[in-house]
């Protein structure tokens, strides 16, 4: 905890090798998906799993429709035109949409708090595909043909309830989704931040160790790195209240990565230190 990990996603999220840059918070995925869950230990077992897993992928991908259409609102593509018909309203922040997911799956199961999984990913993606597999791969072919690279950061796992099986069995659905994005040649990438010192209770949740953690990194900062980012976050908060203007907010994030920039920044700032 304290680590610095939502500094680290931050500074993904400016990146320039991200078109579509998505934050999410736990409260609005996280949670609403063990909500989902039937409290009983007995009706939780290695299909619930999969199919949670199943609705992880379909809410990423999902998320970047909607980011992908706020953008390209004249794209045309079938995939695309099915998502609009769907869901008709533009959020204005991911928040909001999946907020918007979860009023659509309430509505659809009648207001009722738990009930089959399967139900829930049937639900989300209704009108667009009938296939997980396939509705994925529409969206991955949407972001190839376009060029278009996709992140998704979650942040963080840190308030888990490791020891309520509901908890347990979302997480490891969201591990299990999260490997299927690890290949190279995904446009789509998910990364998901946790403190160190959960590693060793939640690792324990994995079904594929090599598959669920092959891509896995380890947070270390140097002076350096702590340099740059805090001058990346004073400088966001400085655009933030109009004190500063340099071109665009995502440009100066990228310039100030470099620690010799970090420093004529501040330099600038405080000429006096």
């Amino acid at each position: 905890r304290g680590a610095g990990k939502t500094g680290y996603l931050m500074t993904m999220k400016a990146s320039k090798e991200y078109p579509l840059a998505i934050f999410i918070r736990p409260g609005d995925a996280f949670e609403r998906t063990v909500a989902r869950i039937s409290p009983d230990p007995t009706k939780i077992n290695d299909n619930t799993v999969e199919t949670i897993s199943d609705y992880w992928s379909v809410l990423f991908y999902l998320c970047a429709l909607h980011e992908f259409n706020k953008k390209h609102r004249n794209h045309e593509n079938y995939t695309l035109r099915s998502f609009r018909n769907e869901y008709t309203e533009i959020s204005a922040t991911i928040a909001d949409f999946l907020q918007g997911v979860q009023a659509r799956i309430s509505a659809a199961i009648n207001g009722a708090s738990v009930g089959p999984v399967a139900n829930i990913v049937r639900i989300a993606m209704s009108g667009i595909s009938n296939d997980v597999e396939e509705f994925s791969q529409s969206v991955e072919n949407l972001l190839a043909e376009t060029n278009t690279k996709c992140i998704i950061m979650m942040d963080t796992l840190e308030d888990a309830k490791v020891h309520d099986p509901r908890y347990k069995a979302a997480i490891q659905g969201l591990f299990r989704a999260a490997g299927h994005f690890n290949a190279p040649n995904k446009f789509l990438e998910i990364k998901i931040t946790m403190p160190g010192e959960m590693y060793r209770k939640i690792d324990t949740f994995s079904s594929n160790l090599m598959k669920d953690f092959d891509n896995y990194a380890i947070l270390q900062w140097h002076a350096g790195d702590l340099l740059s980012l805090s001058a990346q976050r004073y400088a966001t908060f400085l655009y933030s209240q109009n004190l500063l203007r340099r071109g665009s907010i995502r440009s100066e994030i990228d310039r100030l990565s470099v620690r010799s920039e970090a420093v004529a920044f501040f330099e600038s700032i405080f000429p006096n230190l």
